[in-house]
């Protein structure tokens, strides 16, 4: 390692070593927060999801299916991934809060890193944001040629069809 590796290493150890119960603390109510946010929004999703089954058994094809062929489904897939996204990126601006000073020799506290995050929550938002939205704009072209495959070849039957005899229509997909 060289020498100015080493020097940065050990000056974030030794950062850490002072911070590291305010990093804790702070994971600590990012993951409150994060449980209090993402549990009624789950709670929702499978309350629409059941009510769709009108009394009968929920298998994986009806979840697919309602993630995937409803606008609602496709929606909530999408903003559900974009909320985790954006709580995952507010939490580490928080720990980075703590960390940057804390490698300087001063200290922020708990509260100053939530606020810190608070602050900046709609920056960061719209990051992540951005991030959502080139990210499925690179994906289009895939979800696209998969669906036309699916389309063209696969939707006469199901899955374990096309495992067990193995049609031409299958391995042609494959």
């Amino acid at each position: 390692m060289s020498p100015t590796i080493r020097s940065v290493v050990t000056e974030v150890l030794q950062g850490l070593g002072k911070s590291w119960r305010d990093l804790v603390l702070t994971d600590l109510a990012c993951k409150v927060v994060a449980f209090a946010v993402l549990t009624p929004a789950t709670v929702l999703v499978l309350r629409s999801l059941i009510s769709g089954a009108e009394g009968r058994v929920i298998a994986d094809v009806d979840i697919a299916t309602f993630f995937l062929t409803t606008p609602i489904g496709v929606l909530t897939l999408v903003l559900g991934g974009a909320l985790l996204v954006a709580i995952t990126a507010l939490e580490i601006a928080c720990l980075m809060a703590i960390a940057v000073p804390a490698s300087r020799g001063s200290a922020l506290s708990v509260t100053g890193a939530l606020a810190f995050g608070v602050a900046r929550a709609v920056p960061v938002l719209r990051l992540t944001a951005n991030m959502i939205v080139r990210l499925l704009a690179g994906l289009l072209p895939f979800l696209i040629a998969a669906g036309v495959t699916y389309w063209a070849l696969l939707r006469d039957y199901d899955i374990n069809f096309y495992l067990a005899v193995r049609p031409p229509a299958g391995l042609g997909a494959g």
